[in-house]
């Protein structure tokens, strides 16, 4: 009869341990599922802000050749730029590595210094563009 009553505590103790380590195991799940979407939003964040990055720095640039042609004021070139300086701090404050940050800097220190001279000049960083191309794509996990 002690015997009946020492397996049924210890089938009772299983039952709770099995409770006790599904219970665990669920909370595991739950935190590399929230991991797995806070990477996701991550992910999808750089992707989108380093697009828009992109397309501004492309109109930088249209914004300087239409000013070197005399079809556009400066002021256009420095709006452009001040944009895009303003999504520089996004991508600085995002991007996985400071190397990012400072690509995007370089670029845009580029179109800077062309619209301080004055004089009408088409700048064409076209080799720090690759490399702001290029960061971009290695912060995104993307082959080169």
């Amino acid at each position: 009869m002690l015997a009946l009553f020492f397996m049924d505590v210890s089938g009772g103790l299983f039952a709770l341990g099995g409770v006790a380590l599904a219970a665990a195991f669920s909370e595991m799940r739950a935190w590399r599922e929230a991991r797995e979407r806070r990477t996701s939003s991550i992910y999808e964040l750089r992707r989108t802000t380093y697009a828009l990055a992109q397309r501004q720095v492309e109109d930088v640039a249209a914004a300087i050749a239409k000013w070197t042609n005399e079809s556009a004021p400066a002021d256009d070139a420095w709006t452009a730029l001040t944009v895009a300086l303003a999504t520089k701090n996004e991508v600085s404050l995002i991007a996985g590595s400071p190397d990012v940050g400072q690509a995007m800097s370089t670029v845009l220190r580029v179109f800077r210094d062309a619209l301080l001279a004055g004089t009408p000049a088409l700048p064409k960083p076209s080799e720090e563009r690759r490399a702001l191309l290029e960061a971009f794509r290695r912060d995104l996990g993307l082959p080169n």
